[in-house]
């Protein structure tokens, strides 16, 4: 929320002082949409923007992961950021998925978007705050995750849906 806010704030700031002949790139207009930014936003300016936008959004923006692929990606591989977001679809039978090591500071949430009826067991290669994996099981279910660094691994942020994510200790 707050960096939608400041997002906001810095598009009204820099729309009032940047050069019509500025553009957004394409990759910068789709991250905007992607964070539901206001639809008066269009492409007559770039320069600041751009900068903020690359501070404040950071990463690859969302994934879609088909069902029975079980490696969560940590960097999409179309433009090399780190992903925020995987809208992941199970398969009929349960996937054991795999999620590497990210960037220091890495936020991903991973969503449970569409249900095959398998469970989705998301084990982290390296884990801190004492849990093993996280189990989503009905569309709808998130689970937040944080790299915090090499040593500490991903930290669980926060778990909801349907059916509570069980995050299971170690």
């Amino acid at each position: 929320m707050r960096k939608i806010l400041f997002l906001s704030m810095a598009v009204l700031f820099m729309a009032t002082s940047v050069a019509s002949a500025d553009l957004l790139t394409d990759d910068q207009m789709e991250r905007l949409n992607q964070l539901g930014a206001p639809r008066a936003i269009n492409s007559s300016f770039r320069t600041e923007l751009g900068d903020v936008l690359d501070a404040v959004i950071g990463g690859g923006g969302r994934v879609s992961v088909a069902a029975d692929t079980l490696a969560m990606p940590v960097v999409d591989s179309t433009n090399g950021r780190p992903v925020s977001m995987i809208l992941k679809t199970t398969g009929s039978d349960a996937e054991a998925g795999t999620l590497a090591d990210g960037q220091s500071g890495q936020i991903l949430t991973i969503h449970l978007d569409i249900d095959g009826g398998g469970d989705l067991t998301v084990t982290p290669a390296t884990s801190g705050g004492g849990f093993a994996n996280c189990v989503l099981a009905d569309a709808g279910d998130t689970v937040t995750w944080k790299f915090v660094g090499d040593d500490e691994g991903w930290v669980v942020l926060g778990a909801t849906g349907v059916s509570d994510p069980v995050c299971a200790k170690s």
